[in-house]
């Protein structure tokens, strides 16, 4: 099935289905274990998901108005 919706973004990945994938999410608490899921375990509530996985907060603003309906992930930055 392809599926795309008109977003306004030329980006190939903009506006389409979310491949069923796995995430490594690092938790800013050191004593807690990094975090590994699947896309579609984010996606499990049936709201809108946004991936930011470069940290950048023009994203993160964008969606900030639709926190009821999209959740953001946002991996904390690497240091070191």
């Amino acid at each position: 099935m392809d599926v795309r919706y008109d977003l306004g973004d030329d980006h190939r990945l903009v506006g389409t289905l979310c491949p069923d994938m796995k995430l490594t999410l690092e938790r800013p608490d050191p004593d807690v274990v990094t975090a590994v899921t699947r896309s579609a375990d984010l996606l499990r509530e049936g709201r809108g998901l946004l991936l930011d996985l470069v940290d950048r907060a023009e994203a993160r603003d964008a969606a900030a108005s639709w926190t009821g309906r999209v959740n953001t992930v946002t991996p904390p930055a690497r240091t070191g």
